[in-house]
C-alpha cells in the first residue's frame, strides 16, 4: 500500500475543521459526496444549498438518519443512500477529498473540536474516492427513489 506524503495533505484542527468543510461545500459547483452517520437539519440545508446551485449531491448515512431526512433530501434533489452500521466520515467536493472526525451536525460544523484531513485533489484523495465508491457498491441501499 502506498502512503501519502504529509506535505501533500493539510490537517485542520478544532472548530476550524467544521468551518473549513462548510466553506468547501458552499463553494461546490459540480459534485458533493458526503459519507457520515449523523446529519442534522443544519447539515442537510448545507447540502440542499449545494444542490440548488446545480451540484450533484450524494448523501450516504445510516438508515435511521436517512429515514428522518428523506422527505427534505428528496425535495432538494439529494441522492440518499443508507449503510447499516456506518461510522466513516468522508467528504468529496468537486474532486477535493477530506476525512476526519466530524459529522454534518450543528456541533460538528460549528462548535466541536474536530480533526479534518484534506487530501486536496491528490492521487491519494482519488484512491479514497474509489474506496468510497466501493463502499457504496457493496453496502449502500438507495432511499431517494
Amino acid at each position: 500500500m502506498r502512503r501519502a506524503r504529509i506535505a501533500d495533505m493539510r490537517i485542520v484542527l478544532g472548530v476550524e475543521a467544521g468551518r473549513e468543510l462548510v466553506k468547501l461545500i458552499e463553494s461546490a459547483r459540480r459534485r458533493v459526496v458526503a459519507v457520515t452517520p449523523f446529519v442534522s437539519e443544519v447539515g442537510l440545508e448545507l447540502l440542499c444549498r449545494a444542490s440548488s446551485r446545480g451540484a450533484r449531491v450524494v448523501l450516504v448515512t445510516t438508515p435511521e438518519t436517512a429515514h428522518s431526512l428523506r422527505a427534505r433530501a428528496v425535495e432538494c434533489g439529494i441522492e440518499l443512500l443508507a449503510i447499516e452500521g456506518l461510522h466513516a466520515k468522508v467528504y468529496s467536493v468537486d474532486g477535493r477529498v477530506l476525512t476526519g472526525s466530524l459529522n454534518l451536525t450543528s456541533g460538528g460544523l460549528r462548535s466541536n473540536i474536530e480533526i479534518l484531513i484534506d487530501f486536496g485533489d491528490s492521487e491519494e484523495g482519488r484512491e479514497l474516492e474509489k474506496a468510497v465508491e466501493k463502499l457504496i457498491e457493496l453496502y449502500a441501499h438507495r432511499l431517494s427513489e
